[in-house]
Formats: C-alpha cells, sequence, structure tokens
C-alpha cells in the first residue's frame, strides 16, 4: 500500500507494526514502520506528524544501535526540510544520505571480502588435507608391497586378487572425489548467482522506496557496481565449468557465429534462470534479453523459443 502511495491503506498497517514492535522491544523494525510513516506524513502534508515520527526513528534507531538505518531516514529528514522551505538543511541532509549510503556499501564490500577470504582459506585447508592423505596413503601402499614382496611366492594368486581390488578401490574414490568437487562447485554457483540476484533486489527495493531518486548518482553508483565485470564472469564461469564440465566449448566448438554475449545467454539458460534474473546478472533489462534471444533464435534458424530451450539442455 504504501509503494502505491495507498497511505489511508498503508497508516495502520504501518501504525500496527510500529506499536507492535515497540512492545516487543523490536528497535530497529519499529524504526523502519517510524521512517514510512513519517515519509508519508510528509507527503499529505502534515509536516508536524512527519517531524513527531522523524524523531520517533531517530531515537529507536539508537536504541537498536542500526546506524546503517540512517540511509533510509536521511532522505526523509531531507524532504521535510525542503517542504518547510529550509534548502540548506535540505541540501545538508541531501550529503548526509550520500555519507550514510557509502558507509553501509563499505560495510557490504568489506562483509564481501571477508567471504571470500573465508572462502580462499576453507580451499585451502582442503587442498593440504588432501595433500596429507594422498601422502599418507602413500605411504601405506609402500608397506604393503614391501610385505607383499615378502610373501610374493607363495602368494602370487591372493596378490593379484588384492591388487585389483585396489585399483578398483582407487576408482571409487576417484570418482566419489570427482562426485563431491560437482557438488561443492553446484553450491558455489548456486551461492555466486543469488548473491548477485538479491543485490539488486536490494537495489530495486530502494529504488521503488524512492522513485523520484532513482536517476542519481547514489543509484547510478549502486547498479554499476551490481554489473558482471570481466573478472566476475571469469569467477563465474570457472565455477559453471566445474558444475557442467565442457558445456562451454562444446557451445564455442559447435556454434561458432555466437557473440560472447550470447555464449553467456547459453550459459544462464542451461541454470534455467528467468528473463527477469538473467537481465539482473547481466546488468541489462529484460528487453535486452529477449532481443538478444530472438537474434539467436534467427542465427541458428530456430523456430520458437522452446526450440532454443531443448538445443540448450542437450550440448
Amino acid at each position: 500500500m504504501y509503494l502505491r502511495k495507498e497511505y489511508d491503506k498503508a497508516i495502520p498497517l504501518l501504525a500496527i507494526d510500529l506499536n507492535g514492535s515497540l512492545k516487543e522491544n523490536d528497535y530497529g523494525c519499529a524504526a523502519g514502520a517510524a521512517i514510512s510513516l513519517a515519509d508519508i506524513y510528509r507527503e499529505k502534508g502534515n509536516l508536524q506528524d512527519s517531524k513527531n515520527y522523524i524523531a520517533l526513528a531517530l531515537d529507536n534507531i539508537k536504541k537498536a544501535g542500526q546506524a546503517d538505518r540512517l540511509r533510509l531516514l536521511y532522505p526523509v529528514i531531507s524532504k521535510w526540510y525542503a517542504a518547510m522551505g529550509d534548502g540548506e538543511k535540505s541540501k545538508r541532509y541531501v550529503d548526509s544520505s550520500v555519507l550514510a549510503l557509502k558507509k553501509y556499501n563499505d560495510k557490504f564490500s568489506a562483509l564481501k571480502l571477508l567471504r571470500a577470504q573465508q572462502k580462499v582459506d576453507r580451499q585451502k585447508e582442503q587442498i593440504q588435507l588432501a595433500t596429507f592423505n594422498l601422502e599418507k596413503q602413500k605411504k601405506i601402499t609402500e608397506r604393503n608391497l614391501l610385505l607383499l614382496l615378502v610373501f610374493i611366492l607363495g602368494i602370487v594368486t591372493l596378490l593379484t586378487y588384492f591388487i585389483q581390488k585396489k585399483r578398483q578401490l582407487a576408482k571409487d574414490i576417484k570418482l566419489q572425489a570427482a562426485k563431491q568437487e560437482l557438488e561443492i562447485a553446484h553450491i558455489n554457483l548456486n551461492r555466486f548467482t543469488k548473491s548477485i540476484l538479491e543485490k539488486n533486489e536490494l537495489i530495486e527495493q530502494l529504488q521503488s522506496k524512492n522513485p523520484e531518486e532513482d536517476k542519481t548518482e547514489i543509484f547510478q553508483q549502486l547498479q554499476q557496481s551490481t554489473i558482471l565485470t570481466e573478472d566476475d564472469w571469469q569467477a563465474f564461469q570457472q565455477l559453471f565449468d566445474k558444475a557442467y564440465p565442457g558445456f562451454i566449448q562444446r557451445v564455442k566448438e559447435k556454434y561458432t557465429e555466437l557473440s560472447i554475449g550470447e555464449l553467456r545467454y547459453f550459459v544462464l539458460s542451461r541454470l534455467n534462470l528467468s528473463t527477469k534474473e538473467m537481465a539482473a546478472m547481466l546488468g541489462v533489462s529484460s528487453n535486452a534479453i529477449q532481443v538478444m534471444r530472438h537474434r539467436i533464435r534467427k542465427k541458428l534458424s530456430l523456430e520458437d523459443t522452446n526450440a532454443l530451450d531443448e538445443m540448450i539442455k542437450t550440448v
């Protein structure tokens, strides 16, 4: 109701949210409801009630210790001062909004970097453990061979049996390791995809709450930060190759006329992503994805989208 500007319907619902949150001492949630109510009353021209809810939001943000919420409150305060005719303070709070949003983004980037480092550390530990196990297995094998050599004259038949059994065991271990690696690749690929989609969804929510600011430098910077760079694509492609070995190479060899962008469409389509999700990951519009799909069908002489989807599944 709030996003649709149906304020008379939104106000009582937000009031329930605010009062319930205060009753449960959930100050962060209370601050969120107060920010929305302050913005609504400002839109309705009731500046005094808007001011009261701004003060309530500030108080609950302080109690909750959730300074990140200031990035949502400062734009409302800036609009309130503008409505009061105080352009200077309105401009100050615009600057404060930029700083709060930058601080939030820096915190988010630091968390992302920390998680990436943790992932690298886990991989190093796995490699070290695998190396240790291989060395240990090698020593056990050498010891067994020495023991077998002592009794080789009397147990030739038995030795042959154990050698065959051991080879089979090695194959099973290798097959199991490959299976586990494939599963890990799928998990990492899904996490990588989900993190980008969630970040784009957050941007859409911010834009929908502040439609008059969606062309400002703040949101342009956010949008640019979510579009896949070449480094992002290389990392994504490495994960994909582990999950679907040889897929990209087969597509390149079989359909040499495809561009880089069209090759990426094949990869994302193989993950069964929707048009909207593809657009979010590539940083383009949904219409651009549809145009690309049509261009691919034309290149490959395919009748409809279903035929293209079936072709991608069978590569």
